[in-house]
């Protein structure tokens, strides 16, 4: 999933709409008491995967934060870990890396966040052995995909560099990526961006945390992503037990 967000992020450019990928399965339902007011687009009763409690309130993220749930259906309309036509890895490990996988069912929460030019994807999910989630799947931080050059039909590239992140000494497992991007327009303009990403084991449970900048050429601060997982981790524990 990591090398595959880094790469529609790149080819994005800055855009701010984000698939999901995750399922749906099991629902608790939350309902109005009768004695309070609900705006007008409120609906009396709301939906949410059994691992949603274990999500940073988007608060969290920042005062001016604002959170958006990723759901099954984000990943059956437009999914942007699918590769455009055309596009093409110059090293075969890339490509099977960036195949998505989703969740199993009955495993999943995650929301989308945004605050100021930050990006941020928050998931918990269970199982983790064998997803790309597993730090045990990218050895060293990097996994099979340590560097690689996307072509387009159009003739743009992205080329991404792999180098392993410290995220500190959490949970039973614990793996972080810093994914570097530079990339060249059809019409010959250049910019570079950088995600971060950790996945920390809770028992059976992994807790991700990705983040990118949405303006091109920006700097991403790896100190303060380093405290967002550990709250990130500590939350979700403390909510699911």
């Amino acid at each position: 999933m990591l090398v595959s967000l880094a790469t529609a992020l790149s080819l994005a450019g800055c855009s701010t709409e984000i698939a999901g990928d995750g399922s749906l399965a099991r629902t608790v339902t939350t309902e109005t008491p009768p004695d309070a007011e609900a705006g007008p687009d409120e609906q009396t009763s709301t939906t949410l995967p059994a691992f949603a409690a274990g999500l940073l309130p988007a608060t969290a993220f920042g005062p001016d934060a604002v959170a958006e749930p990723l759901l099954a259906a984000d990943r059956d309309n437009g999914d942007p870990r699918q590769l455009p036509d055309g596009a093409v890895w110059s090293d075969p490990e890339c490509a099977t890396s960036s195949e998505s996988s989703a969740p199993e069912p009955d495993s999943y929460a995650g929301q989308s966040v945004i605050v100021g030019s930050s990006l941020f994807i928050q998931s918990v999910q269970s199982p983790f052995e064998g997803t790309p989630q597993d730090p045990r799947t990218y050895a060293d931080g990097r996994g099979p995909c340590q560097s690689g050059t996307l072509t387009l039909a159009d003739g743009s590239t992205v080329t991404l560099t792999f180098t392993t992140l410290g995220v500190g000494e959490l949970g039973d497992l614990r793996g972080g990526r810093r994914i570097d991007s530079a990339g060249v327009t059809a019409n010959g303009l250049s910019y570079t961006s950088a995600v971060l990403t950790a996945d920390v084991v809770d028992g059976e449970r992994v807790c991700s945390l990705g983040m990118f900048s949405l303006v091109p050429n920006e700097p991403v601060d790896e100190n303060a992503f380093r405290e967002l997982v550990a709250a990130a981790f500590q939350y979700q524990h403390d909510a699911l037990g």
